[in-house]
């Protein structure tokens, strides 16, 4: 059962006619936590939370980890120019971007820092 406060292990579920069915899954994050995901194009969804950051193919359920990415990181977004946006919960002061399309991306670490 998942946890009423939307922590838990991602399960991907695809509406075939008018039901809800789980794609089997295939190297999916097996820590339980908050999970944020996004479409990229290509029929994925980039995913982030406590189990890293990585990619999921909506069709076959198989996830490809990114270990360019740390652990950690729950919030991924969609820029308006199709940038990933990858951020920790917690703090602001660091996030990562993700130039590219699909799950192909090259990746930009940023740090602020107070002077």
């Amino acid at each position: 059962m998942a946890d009423p406060r939307g922590a838990g292990v991602p399960t991907l579920l695809r509406l075939a006619d008018d039901q809800w069915v789980t794609v089997p899954a295939t190297g999916h994050p097996t820590e339980a936590g908050k999970y944020n995901a996004v479409a990229v194009g290509g029929g994925a969804l980039a995913v982030a939370g406590p189990g890293g950051f990585g990619y999921v193919n909506t069709s076959d359920g198989v996830w490809v980890s990114d270990p360019r990415v740390p652990p950690g990181l729950g919030l991924v977004d969609v820029l308006a120019d199709d940038t990933l946006a990858v951020t920790d919960r917690a703090t602001s002061d660091q996030f990562y971007l993700g130039i590219g399309s699909a799950a192909r991306r090259n990746w930009v670490q940023i740090l602020l820092r107070s002077e």
